[in-house]
């Protein structure tokens, strides 16, 4: 006897791994592709491949999926902002130097971090 869909080659729904995490990178690339308020929840499950309704099994609603990003973000970011300052010690314009250059850095290379952290408007 074989269960529905086993061994029959076809794909079979997320199973693996951490779904929380697979929806985190799946709304990290749409942000990258279409903004902060450019994708729905449902988008965001097709892209990580699971159904529409199992990212409710981790977040309320988009925004909780938003803010959980953001706040990812802000702690990268502060990690990038500390190593600046520490890296500039003991001269403290030095520091401030380096900091404004890691701020500008991390809007760059972490696009999608920094619209989720300052343009998705969403209470953290």
């Amino acid at each position: 006897m074989r269960w529905s869909g086993q061994g029959s080659g076809q794909r079979r729904g997320y199973h693996h791994g951490n779904l929380r995490e697979a929806l985190i990178e799946a709304a990290l690339d749409l942000i990258a592709r279409k903004g902060p308020a450019g994708f729905t929840f449902a988008e965001a499950a097709r892209s990580a491949g699971v159904s529409s309704a199992a990212p409710y099994r981790h977040f309320r609603d988009r925004d909780a999926l938003l803010a959980d990003v953001a706040l990812r973000g802000f702690e990268l970011f502060a990690a990038h902002l500390e190593n600046a300052w520490g890296n500039g010690r003991p001269d403290a314009f030095r520091a401030f130097e380096n900091v404004g250059h890691a701020y500008l850095a991390f809007a760059r290379d972490e696009p999608a971090y920094y619209s989720a952290m300052f343009e998705a408007g969403i209470p953290l």
